[in-house]
């Protein structure tokens, strides 16, 4: 193209300072011809005399003028997702007004009489790069097809607005490129393309010269996108799209989940907790979670990183990244809270992309996320008795298992246990079951038993027992459970019967006074009398003050070896004085040999073999100081008040229960 000549005529008019329309109007060999007037490249900014479509002009007012082949570059523009972009250009047909054309450029202000005209006209062609063929961010909606644009049709369409600055003139055609490009959320994660759209521009569609193609590259960019599993529910990360992330195949009722979608602040940060079901997570309970971060940039390489500041909660770690996907990285997080972080612990990740790229095409280049949050409240534990209710306190008897349930509840795993370390002492104490209720708690029954040997009679024990949780963060006052196990009394065995009842409390074989001590048991000696019974082997007496073990047992004609025998719990010489108030079991008229067997006639012969009576003479000890009845006969003590035991047909006189 030669150029003819140069003439300046015209300044860009105040009100539209945003248009290079001074008016360097040339006339050209071959015709008219539309050529670009915004934007330039190379201008000192708006409202500055430039001739863009003088090409190599060199004038006073503009010095270092860009050449037309400065005008023609391809334009690249960097666009966030989420934001709105807003590019402005125009093209004009420079024929000067004075000359007469068989078409005219429409200036009708110096032509009023011309009615056909022929406006410069801008065909806009959007196209995505041949190598992707991917959409993404609200760019079909905008630019889905081709569409051409005159001054004399000023509208609005998707994508563009129109607008004739000069409707006296009609030869100055300027386009506004307005893209709300999409939000993040609805981007999707596949790696955005460079988007080029092209404009031509030719004045009336007659054949003539046309301005050169321009070309707008659109280079769309974000931080990266973070992405979490698993999830506690189906929603998506905040600030995240819901397409192609990760998915969640787990029950968040009974582990710890990430429950989605979080919030993002103010600054941008997203924040999501760590959840169990509805509740906060627990002490000692192991947490493993999933964290993503994945770039959009295309060519862009993505870390994930912890941040020094506050950086991480006590204990947890923080795998390598490991690639998880196209442009994606991950990093697996674990954690197990101790007892003493029972509160709120925040850790916190960012996500870098960054890659080669010329800055001069709009490359991407280093771009940060906003930090990722991730909160988990440690539950302080709660514990309660649920019973017993209060202390227990129980008499015992040897050969008889105590048994009791403890039930502790608690929003952790409920743990009942002694007191202090202190000895179980023989007892058994077991986990019978947990059980959930509807609010969130666990109640957890422990049985407690304690079987009462030979040897404990006048003994008292006492466990004391705490409910708290399995990490032992919280306890509650303990309950205790106090046993006495009493004396003069014992249970029967499979198999027992007078006889050995009598030789094994009684060191002796005079089960009469095991009989009289009992006097609806069974009749015979030799009889099963059935296990799990209770029988009492004598009475109880009170110690007074002065007594002795050995004037106790002549005062009631034993042996200070079976006064022993029966109370374990007496640690006095037999001479030496026993505390007053003391109770011990009294084996009464036991020093005398055993009676004959004939005695025994009289309980398991046919009645018509039983003799009419049988007579002992014995003397019955003084019943002070017993706190329950007792007729057992010792003979021949002096000073002893003598009875006479008769009995005959099975039958005695005489008796007294009392025990």
């Amino acid at each position: 193209m030669a150029v003819v000549a140069t003439r300046c005529r015209h300044t860009v008019p105040a009100f539209i300072p945003f248009l290079l329309l001074t008016g360097c109007f040339l006339s050209v060999e071959g015709g008219m011809n539309a050529t670009w007037i915004h934007p330039t490249i190379g201008c000192f900014g708006f409202g500055t005399p430039c001739f863009p479509f003088c090409e190599g002009a060199q004038h006073e007012t503009c010095p270092g003028q860009p050449t037309q082949d400065d005008v023609c570059e391809d334009i690249y523009l960097k666009a966030n997702l989420g934001q709105r972009l807003m590019f402005s250009l125009a093209a004009t047909n420079p024929t000067p007004s004075w000359v007469i054309e068989a078409t005219p450029h429409c200036n009708r202000r110096l032509l009023p009489a011309m009615d056909t005209c022929a406006p410069t006209e801008i065909t806009v062609s959007p196209m995505l790069p041949l190598d992707t063929g991917k959409a993404c961010c609200g760019a079909s909606e905008n630019f889905a097809m081709s569409k051409t644009i005159r001054p004399d049709l000023s509208t609005s369409e998707p994508g563009f607005m129109v607008m004739n600055p000069f409707p006296e003139y009609l030869n100055v055609t300027h386009v506004t490129l307005d893209w709300n490009i999409t939000d993040v959320e609805d981007a999707g994660v596949d790696p955005i393309p460079l988007y080029n759209i092209s404009f031509m521009a030719a004045y009336g569609g007659l054949n003539n010269v046309s301005a050169c193609t321009k070309t707008m590259f659109v280079r769309i960019c974000s931080a990266p996108i973070y992405d979490i599993s698993p999830k506690a529910s189906a929603m998506p990360l905040a600030g995240s799209p819901a397409a192609g992330m990760m998915m969640s195949d787990v029950d968040c009722d009974d582990m710890v989940c990430l429950d989605t979608p979080g919030m993002q602040n103010d600054m941008g940060a997203t924040h999501v907790d760590l959840k169990m079901g509805d509740s906060d997570v627990l002490a000692g309970m192991p947490i493993t979670f999933n964290i993503s971060a994945r770039t959009v940039n295309e060519g862009n390489t993505v870390e994930l990183l912890v941040t020094e500041d506050p950086g991480l909660p006590i204990g947890m770690t923080v795998s390598e990244q490991f690639v998880c996907g196209s442009q994606q990285v991950c990093r697996t997080i674990s954690w197990t809270p101790g007892p003493n972080q029972v509160g709120t612990h925040m850790a916190y990740f960012v996500a870098r992309s960054f890659g080669p790229g010329d800055p001069a095409q709009a490359a991407c280049g280093e771009v940060y996320s906003a930090p990722l949050v991730v909160r988990a409240t440690v539950r302080a534990p709660q514990a309660m008795w649920v019973m017993p209710a209060e202390h227990v306190e129980e008499e015992i008897v040897v050969g008889t298992t105590y048994s009791a349930m403890l039930t502790c509840q608690s929003n952790y795993e409920p743990r009942v246990q002694l007191a202090g370390g202190m000895e179980s002492m023989g007892a058994e104490f077991e986990l019978v079951g947990v059980e959930d209720t509807d609010d969130g708690m666990h109640l957890a029954t422990y049985r407690f038993q304690y079987l009462p040997q030979r040897g404990e009679e006048g003994a008292t024990k006492s466990w004391s027992f705490t409910c708290g949780d399995n990490q032992g963060i919280m306890t509650t006052a303990p309950r205790t459970i106090t046993l006495s196990t009493r004396l003069c009394i014992y249970t029967v065995q499979e198999h027992d019967t007078l006889q050995t009842i009598t030789r094994r409390y009684h060191l002796s074989t005079n089960w009469l006074n095991v009989w009289n001590a009992n006097p609806t048991m069974v009749l015979d000696p030799d009889l099963d009398i059935g296990a799990g019974k209770l029988i009492k082997v004598g009475p109880v007496y009170e110690v007074k003050a002065g007594d002795t073990l050995a004037n106790v047992a002549g005062q009631f004609s034993t042996t200070v070896k079976k006064l022993l025998s029966v109370n374990p719990h007496l640690l006095a010489a037999p001479e030496a004085e026993i505390e007053a108030g003391e109770e011990m079991c009294i084996l009464a008229c036991t020093n005398q040999p055993a009676p004959s067997m004939s005695y025994k006639w009289a309980y398991d012969v046919p009645q018509a073999r039983m003799p009419m009576s049988y007579e002992w003479e014995c003397c019955s000890p003084t019943a002070a100081g017993l706190r329950t009845g007792w007729f057992g006969m010792a003979c021949g003590e002096q000073g002893s008040e003598v009875g006479v035991r008769r009995g005959g047909g099975g039958g005695r006189e005489n008796a007294h229960e009392g025990f």
